[in-house]
């Protein structure tokens, strides 16, 4: 729909035209047009999935657009241009907020500025932190601005980047883009934002305003675009709208009524807190029936960021008691909460609700595998797809993909994936902090009908939320926290907005607000029919037909090792065709890599862990060494297995202790360990080679069956037993989980801290048996030979982490990225080129697997984005390692507008 310009208008300063954008699947956007004027705050709403976030990526330069849609920004001479120049007139606030978490305030406040400006011109520090605090105090809330802004609160945090992005504009007519904005923000905060908002469009900027509260858009907006289904149905001034009639245009459909009713006759107590107290949080009491809602309110820093993962065990308390059911909850132990019958959904479901690169199924069934084990401890697949379809259907998640990895989800759907996931345990007690965040009306809906169906489980739930209207519609009372205390309790009877504001900002009652007029008591939300169609690749639609299940399974993404290893094969076999087509050649090839993939299928279970084990090499080393010294000792073999084992064990028990006592970043740890392991072995041996072993030792690491040697069997019972634990047990999901979000793990019940002892205990015997096999197999203890495998073996693991299992750490993955490296440096060797080949063989080998790793998890938008060497590593290491260092949860908290 396009725009009507009328006589006498400003020439735009933004124009979109004919834009459409086409996913494999799903068309996400439709022929949108839309025009942006001097002065002007343009609106764009719509449901999740409805094509906003594709807009907005679009002009951002992320995605491009279908061939055929035209993007104009005015530039400084008053002419509209395209392309890059169009872009570098466009400003942009996106809801991660691009901020750098290691650095202050002033440092990313800078960082524009320095990007401009000349590489090796000194930094003025006191100046640059005079004009930081100068930004932030206009917005009404000065903090420290030397601190790394990953320390900072959520609105703290949002108001960098606010700052950072009107900070330096040359000229007043700019474009700029605010993608939800005020997520983080409470009303005041709201408020000075949209101060800034409205000067910034008064000194004739055009802005583009995108959020999901309609409160907001009436009071900010001049014109509102809304967007269904990819296209736009609607573009209409502010002043012709009210909220239903914003939310009618947006479902598509009249709107419904769901004003929450108070419910009579709730049950015995099941959540009784007494006098607990936190860092923001002082004295706090409560009694929660069950059946009954109670809401907790309160600004930022009132201690209603804190309450809910206190009492669930995720973070720290200090003195008071927390019984569910007239027991008492060990204090600190999110697993003992959830043994109770207690659940958690987090605030940043992402962060902490879900584990993002997991699928719905694994994420539905984490906190709760028991009724799915069978015997052996494997999990029963087939009944795990049917409940998870269930839950799918009830929740009404849309696509009802229950194998998709839920970051392609949009964030609606994730949410009622989160839910669904602890709704399926049958809670006895439901904390919920801040439930609809960052979701749209239809969704809302949707999520506020699970939390009535739990109450009419029997469920007592407690309702953490900054959204007035929300603690209105749903709550029978609520508590007013303010500076860490209950300032007030509000039964439902007295219940308003109104009066809910006045209580947390301690404000006088006037007579305007004696009562609350009735579009204030009820929340008025839209279900249409297609709610959360699918924003690609959010909710993409996925073809389950036999061909294209075995398109994907062909695809050069999914096997592109075995590809490798064809061409190589048809090289070296026209190259050297003498040696390389041997049966001789391939048999000692299986022989001899053996070892090498014993070790790499062993580090696959730290690695998925999040950990990077730098001293898997040395370990190796330390097993060959040790059972050589005991054998030339005269000690039985298997005495000197066991011991040696059992040393690698115990290697993997100190690198824990490094890595979650100490808290030393993973490859540190494992780093140090490796050179105390050098230095162990060449105390042990001397630094001389061991010799005269016990002949029948050598039959372990020689002796063949089938004209196999025994290391291969070896290799190939270990493979499978680490596959089985990994694929088919809980176990195996727990360690998935610990590796792809340690904080979301931990609020589903898993202790992580024994999964990664687990993960490098085992890795450390894996090693010490490889050692062991390898000294058999030269019958001589040699102190070189352990460090030789790090770089091969980390090339398997991370190779394989992109062949089968899409981008996951695996182990038959790993098995035949070990043995495509191995032919590869093979067949270079048996060319008679120079030694060093087979190493630069290796290390192009490791560049090629983390860059195809990389690869896997950039959405195929049809360029080249310059940000993929932020995603080098796969996801489990990247999310692991940073959250480690963080708190058990980071709150997010929602703004609202204060009437």
């Amino acid at each position: 729909m396009a725009d009507v310009l009328v006589a006498g208008a400003p020439a735009p300063l933004l124009r979109v035209g004919g834009m459409s954008k086409t996913f494999p699947g799903l068309k996400a956007l439709d022929d949108v047009s839309l025009e942006v004027r001097p002065g002007e705050v343009v609106a764009v709403l719509g449901h999740n999935g409805s094509g906003k976030s594709t807009l907005v990526k679009i002009l951002a330069g992320v995605y491009q657009a279908d061939p055929g849609a035209v993007v104009e920004v005015r530039d400084a001479e008053g002419e509209l241009v395209a392309g890059p120049a169009a872009r570098e007139e466009l400003h942009f606030i996106h809801q991660d907020l691009g901020l750098a978490d290691i650095l202050t305030t002033v440092e990313n406040l800078g960082l524009g500025k320095l990007a401009r400006g000349r590489g090796f011109a000194p930094v003025r520090g006191a100046a640059e932190r005079r004009r930081a605090q100068r930004l932030i105090a206009r917005f009404g809330a000065p903090f420290d601005v030397t601190v790394p802004v990953g320390k900072l609160s959520p609105a703290q945090r949002a108001i960098v980047a606010i700052a950072r992005a009107l900070d330096g504009w040359t000229r007043p007519d700019n474009v700029l883009v605010l993608d939800e904005p005020t997520t983080a923000l409470h009303g005041d905060e709201v408020q000075v934002l949209f101060e800034a908002i409205r000067r910034v469009a008064s000194s004739g900027a055009g802005v583009v305003f995108i959020s999901h509260r309609l409160d907001e858009v009436l009071a900010l907006a001049d014109r509102v675009v809304v967007l269904r289904d990819g296209r736009v149905v609607a573009q209409e001034p502010v002043s012709r709208l009210d909220h239903d009639a914003m939310v009618t245009l947006i479902a598509g459909r009249e709107i419904a009524d769901t004003t929450t009713a108070s419910r009579d006759g709730t049950g015995a107590p099941v959540l009784t807190v007494t006098g607990i107290s936190g860092p923001e949080l002082s004295d706090f009491s409560l009694s929660l029936r069950a059946g009954e809602i109670v809401g907790v309110g309160g600004i930022l820093g009132s201690g209603r960021e804190q309450l809910g993962p206190m009492l669930f065990g995720a973070q720290h308390r200090s003195g008071g008691r927390v019984e569910v059911g007239g027991e008492e909850l060990i204090p600190d132990d999110t697993v003992a909460a959830i043994e109770s019958g207690m659940a958690y959904v987090p605030a940043d479901r992402r962060r902490g609700g879900a584990v993002m690169e997991m699928s719905v199924r694994e994420n539905l069934t984490l906190p709760l595998m028991r009724p799915l084990r069978r015997a052996l401890g494997r999990l029963d697949g087939r009944a795990e797809r049917a409940e998870t379809r269930s839950w799918m259907a009830t929740v009404g998640l849309r696509p009802p993909n229950p194998e998709q990895r839920l970051k392609l989800f949009s964030g609606g759907n994730q949410q009622k994936v989160v839910l669904a996931k602890w709704l399926r345990v049958r809670p006895r007690v439901l904390l919920l902090d801040e439930p609809t965040q960052g979701v749209d009306v239809g969704a809302k809906a949707a999520i506020y009908e699970l939390i009535l169906a739990a109450r009419r489980d029997g469920a007592g739930v407690l309702l953490c939320s900054s959204d007035t209207k929300e603690l209105v519609s749903l709550c029978d009372r609520v508590l007013v926290l303010r500076e860490g205390r209950v300032a007030s309790e509000i039964p439902r009877e007295s219940l308003t907005e109104e009066r809910l504001v006045r209580d947390e900002l301690e404000l006088v009652a006037t007579s305007d607000d004696a009562g609350a007029s009735a579009d204030l008591q009820a929340v008025n939300v839209a279900v249409s029919s297609d709610e959360a169609a699918g924003e690609a690749p959010l909710d993409a639609v996925h073809d389950e037909s036999w061909p294209a299940r075995l398109r994907r399974a062909l695809a050069f993404r999914n096997i592109s090792a075995l590809y490798l290893l064809a061409f190589m094969f048809i090289v070296f076999a026209l190259w050297v065709p003498d040696t390389f087509l041997t049966a001789g050649t391939w048999r000692s090839l299986l022989s001899n890599q053996a070892v090498t993939c014993l070790v790499a299928v062993g580090l696959v279970v730290p690695t998925a862990c999040g950990v990077i084990d730098l001293a898997i090499g040395t370990e190796v080393g330390l097993g060959a060494i040790l059972v050589a010294r005991l054998l030339a000792g005269n000690m039985p073999i298997a005495a000197a297995v066991v011991l040696s084992l059992l040393a690698g064990a115990g290697v993997g028990v100190f690198s824990w202790l490094m890595i979650t006592r100490a808290r030393i970043p993973s490859f540190i740890a494992t780093l140090a360990v490796s050179s105390l392991l050098a230095a162990a072995i060449a105390w042990i041996s001397s630094s001389e080679q061991i010799v005269n072993l016990p002949p029948s030792f050598a039959t372990l690491g020689n002796g063949q069956l089938l004209g196999i040697t025994y290391p291969v069997y070896i290799m190939l019972a270990v493979a499978f037993l680490l596959w089985y634990v990994l694929e088919r047990t809980p176990a195996g999901r727990r360690v998935y989980a610990t590796g792809g979000n340690p904080n979301a793990a931990k609020l589903a019940g898993v202790r992580t801290s024994r999964v990664i002892l687990a993960a490098l205990v085992t890795s450390g015997v894996v090693a010490g048996l490889s050692g062991l096999l390898l000294t058999s197999q030269l019958s001589t203890g040699d102190p070189t030979v352990g460090p030789g495998y790090l770089l091969p073996v980390i090339a398997a693991v991370f190779f394989g982490s992109t062949q089968f299992r899409g981008g996951r750490f695996n182990i038959w993955g790993t098995v035949v990225a070990a043995y495509v490296l191995a032919v590869g440096v093979k067949g270079l060797q048996l060319a008679g080129l120079p030694v060093w080949i087979p190493d630069l063989f290796n290390g192009a080998a490791l560049l090629l697997a983390v860059g195809l790793a990389a690869w896997r998890r950039t959405p195929r938008t049809g360029r080249t984005r310059l940000g993929w060497f932020t995603r080098l590593r796969p996801t489990a290491l990247r999310s692991a390692e940073a959250e480690r260092e963080r708190p058990a949860l980071t709150q997010s908290v929602r703004g609202r507008k204060h009437t």
